[in-house]
């Protein structure tokens, strides 16, 4: 008798099971290469994605509120435009290169719909739109 040997339905069912087991990470690597790609303007120097939470170090010295809103405006909002997937982002964090200075979007990816709005990308209505949802880091 072979120990080894495994019925097609615990084949199936390992399969499933490793599946689930590592989409989890499929998809944190997909937010950060989406997000890397949508602000490689910027040249981030880190990017991490856990718990929702997408952190964005730039190599700034300091990351000014212009910085901070172009980043979110015409970096990771843009990208949805181009296909990226930012809705399992629910914070969004822009540090400096010390990352000990910088700012927090709350509502995340899925605002990215609001903030790309004709009507709200008049700088003024922008600008307010983003800083009524941000806190300093």
């Amino acid at each position: 008798m072979n120990l080894f040997a495994a019925t097609p339905g615990v084949l199936k069912r390992f399969a499933i099971l490793a599946a689930v087991a590592v989409f989890p990470f499929g998809a944190m690597a997909d937010v950060r290469s989406d997000a890397a790609q949508a602000l490689e303007m910027w040249q981030p120097t880190s990017i991490k994605y856990s718990n929702g939470t997408l952190t964005v170090v730039l190599p700034q010295q300091r990351i000014t509120e212009d910085i901070y809103t172009a980043a979110l405006s015409n970096g990771l909002c843009l990208g949805t435009l181009y296909g990226k997937d930012f809705s399992a982002v629910k914070e969004f964090v822009v540090l400096n290169r010390h990352g000990a200075q910088g700012y927090v979007y709350e509502r995340g990816g899925t605002d990215c719909e609001a903030i790309l709005d004709e009507d709200q990308r008049r700088f003024k209505d922008l600008r307010i739109h983003i800083l009524g949802a941000t806190h300093w880091y």
